[in-house]
């Protein structure tokens, strides 16, 4: 045989097996009939690919599924033991990680609140992420042998050096190479993006817009983002910055931002906004039923707010209902630019603050073209606090789902292999 044509049917090879890890992927646990039927691969040909993959241990014998007539049918599925991520979030007021599997499972998670937006050494940093990701192999009953990768997701972005840029909410990061610390430490490949971009990998994968070809999700916390899929692809620009809508002006002259500038959405409207004018606003107010929920001397957090609001202050109230509305401006922006079929609102500003919800929900109702806003379905994310974290174990897994053993034809066609 020759072989170009040898390695014409090794990538074929190749690229059907990948495709039917995709729908175990997408889909869950199937027979082979089923696998037949929605790859278009005759029985003989998903026969031979589903042997080399439980050969290789990355799907199992799942249970029999009785039929009305014939034999019961097989349903094989993902074997999650075949490879296990780690992902961790650094958010300005919390570190939160999980374990991943490989068939998309939560091993464990763990957070803990520590306040990254005040100086703090970066060995001290990397000290308490060490101690978590101890406690996570600890909680899942593995070692760091078990772990195949460890991804991180930052809010801002990672330059090519593994340096961290636009991290104004966690200043013990900025230029600090992420990646090349714990590829050191624990000798494991290591990627690091962008936390609202990896929140929007979790909801590809395993929310809400696993039904969805195109969407948006809007990252709410202490700073506010945005991850965009399209065509059931990450999209992340030109230089892997896409989605900076915290950092999009809503007021001319408006309030100082983090970034440099005056009147960007988290200027009015992010988790670090809030705690500053809430906390100024107790000192001048210690009256108010907010001074008296506040831990003294720790400032005001949206939690306070929440509660506050619900004990009868106006003010927390007011101010919760203004920042869901600049939130929803924001939304209702990125509606008429994109037209996506599905928004998801995500993040832990969210949690439990119906206000917020409810001012952003009717915001983007009130102020979107009819037209452009029937198309859009707005959903709350189901993933919760850890999607940003589970995305970040997602992005390694990802890595793992492409490997495959070496095809012989990339020598003679490396165009081919680069469009893998």
């Amino acid at each position: 045989m020759p072989y170009s044509q040898r390695g014409d049917q090794n990538y074929l090879k190749l690229y059907n097996r990948r495709k039917v890890l995709g729908i175990f992927r997408a889909q869950g646990g199937m027979s082979r009939v089923e696998l037949s039927r929605q790859t278009g691969l005759d029985k003989k040909s998903i026969t031979n690919i589903t042997k080399e993959l439980l050969d290789k241990q990355q799907i199992r014998f799942e249970r029999l599924e009785k039929q009305k007539a014939g034999r019961p049918k097989e349903i094989l599925a993902l074997n999650g033991g075949h490879a296990r991520c780690i992902g961790l979030d650094f958010g300005g007021s919390h570190i939160t990680g999980v374990i991943l599997d490989f068939a998309g499972k939560v091993l464990c998670s763990d957070s803990v609140e520590v306040n990254l937006r005040e100086p703090l050494d970066p060995d001290l940093f990397f000290s308490i992420c060490s101690l978590m990701i101890d406690n996570l192999l600890l909680r899942a009953s593995l070692t760091m042998a078990d772990i195949s990768g460890i991804g991180i997701a930052i809010p801002g972005h990672s330059v090519n050096n593994g340096q961290a840029v636009l991290v104004e909410n966690i200043p013990c990061l900025k230029n600090v190479d992420i990646r090349r610390y714990f590829r050191k430490k624990y000798q494991k490949p290591v990627l690091v993006g962008d936390c609202s971009q990896l929140m929007a990998l979790a909801e590809l994968h395993l929310g809400a817009g696993r039904s969805a070809e195109s969407f948006l999700v809007f990252d709410l916390g202490l700073g506010i983002g945005c991850g965009i899929v399209i065509n059931q692809a990450l999209y992340t620009g030109i230089g892997g910055k896409a989605g900076e809508v915290g950092h999009t002006i809503v007021q001319k002259d408006g309030p100082p931002c983090s970034c440099g500038r005056r009147g960007c959405i988290e200027s009015l409207a992010s988790g670090w906004a809030l705690h500053a004018t809430a906390s100024e606003y107790v000192r001048l107010h210690p009256e108010d039923v907010l001074a008296k929920t506040a831990a003294p001397g720790e400032g005001v957090t949206i939690k306070h707010l929440v509660q506050a609001a619900a004990q009868g202050s106006e003010y927390s109230a007011r101010l919760l209902k203004n920042a869901g509305e600049f939130i929803g401006i924001g939304i209702s922006n990125a509606i008429s630019l994109l037209n996506p079929p599905l928004v998801v609102l995500g993040g832990r500003m969210l949690m439990d603050n119906p206000i917020v919800l409810d001012a952003i929900s009717d915001t983007i109702r009130r102020v979107t073209i009819d037209v452009i806003y029937q198309d859009t379905v707005i959903s709350v994310s189901s993933i919760g606090a850890n999607a940003s974290a589970i995305g970040a174990a997602l992005q390694n897994m990802d890595r793992i789902y492409q490997m495959e053993e070496e095809d012989p034809s990339h020598e003679k066609h490396p165009q081919r292999a680069l469009a893998l």
